[in-house]
């Protein structure tokens, strides 16, 4: 038996993974943490779900205690106790506090590793070389250790085969009269179900229009329906597809540890289109069949760039996938808050596709 020690700071997944790798039944689990950061503790033994393990929690008693080496190590060295041993990871908090930590524990002969995060190695101080983090989370333990849990993620509505045939149309036999007409269902996506008859001769009002041609235009593109379209089959229709289309090719070009399709963040309700864990890094892809301007870029990467920075942990990337054209200029200016925004030539060029994929593949593993 021993007592895994963290030292908690703003990214929560070193911690976590620290303990996945180290924990064995009847281990001790203690916690040293700011009084700033310590609502994170909780954080982690959330997703851990072990309500059975033992918990020390070392919370500093005062804002800026973390500066005051006689404070912090006396605190620390009030829950220790002769004859344990301990397992200390240095890798979270500040530098000043991972060297008090340090100093209190060598006097108890502890073991004391650190991980070069996002790397998946544990290095030792005791040891030469580095150990590997064999364990993988998933996309709920990611997304819940930054206290951002997600809802409502559904499996792909139509068959992958039906998909990839609804991107080649897209790309390649798309009219304008077919763009109007995903373009003026775009006004039902929020109904529960339309009359496929009824929306081609309704009159036109403000908020949802007459579509003339839309059962012509599902007969062209092959989709089976009963004379109504239900919520889900209009989103479908109006962009889900393409979620779905780039979902299929992740989970079968790069077999991530973990992917989910339409999710949502319980705290700001924002829409996560694709969302796949790979080398416990997450990864956010957001689908659009277009990007008409650069208003409409700058909603979609600032929304993206929050995300990233102030939910998901600095590991985490964040990308725009669009059928739009390329555009250069789009591209610099998402690049410029740290995402990577790739328009339609990217997905009509399998080879431009498969160097994208390659990228991610490598920032998850290097």
């Amino acid at each position: 038996m021993k007592t895994i020690v963290s030292i908690i700071s703003e990214q929560t997944i070193p911690n976590y993974l620290f303990i996945k790798e180290m924990f064995q039944p009847g281990d001790k689990l203690m916690f040293i943490s700011s009084k700033k950061m310590s609502d994170r503790i909780q954080w982690i033994k959330n997703t851990l779900q072990w309500n059975q393990s033992e918990s020390i929690d070392v919370v500093l008693q005062k804002n800026g205690d973390e500066e005051d080496w006689a404070a912090m190590t006396a605190q620390i060295k009030n829950a220790l106790q002769d004859g344990q041993e301990y397992c200390v990871n240095l890798t979270g908090g500040t530098k000043f506090m991972a060297l008090a930590v340090q100093s209190v524990f060598e006097k108890y002969d502890a073991k004391c590793y650190y991980i070069p995060y996002p790397q998946n190695t544990i290095l030792s101080m005791q040891e030469l070389g580095a150990g590997q983090i064999t364990y993988r989370v998933s996309v709920e333990e990611y997304t819940k250790l930054y206290n951002q849990p997600l809802r409502k993620s559904h499996e792909p509505l139509m068959p992958e085969q039906y998909t990839d045939a609804l991107f080649g149309q897209f790309v390649n036999h798309f009219s304008r009269l077919d763009f109007e007409v995903v373009d003026k269902l775009r006004a039902y996506r929020d109904t529960r179900s339309i009359v496929v008859a009824e929306v081609e001769t309704k009159e036109d009002t403000e908020k949802q229009p007459r579509i003339e041609g839309l059962g012509a235009f599902l007969d062209h593109i092959s989709f089976t329906h009963s004379g109504t379209l239900s919520k889900q089959q209009t989103q479908y229709l109006t962009g889900g597809w393409f979620e779905e289309y780039i979902y299929h090719k992740i989970k079968n070009m790069l077999q991530p540890n973990d992917i989910i399709l339409g999710a949502k963040t319980t705290s700001t309700n924002n829409d996560l289109d694709v969302v796949f864990v790979l080398g416990n890094k997450l990864f956010v892809v957001e689908c659009k069949t277009g990007v008409e301007r650069r208003g409409m870029l700058n909603e979609i990467v600032y929304k993206a760039s929050a995300l990233k920075e102030n939910l998901f942990g600095l590991s985490a990337k964040s990308f725009i996938f669009s059928l739009g054209a390329d555009n250069e200029e789009w591209s610099k200016a998402a690049e410029n808050m740290g995402i990577k925004y790739y328009g339609r030539g990217s997905f009509a060029d399998s080879a431009r596709f498969g160097r994208i994929i390659e990228a991610i593949k490598n920032q998850a593993f290097n």
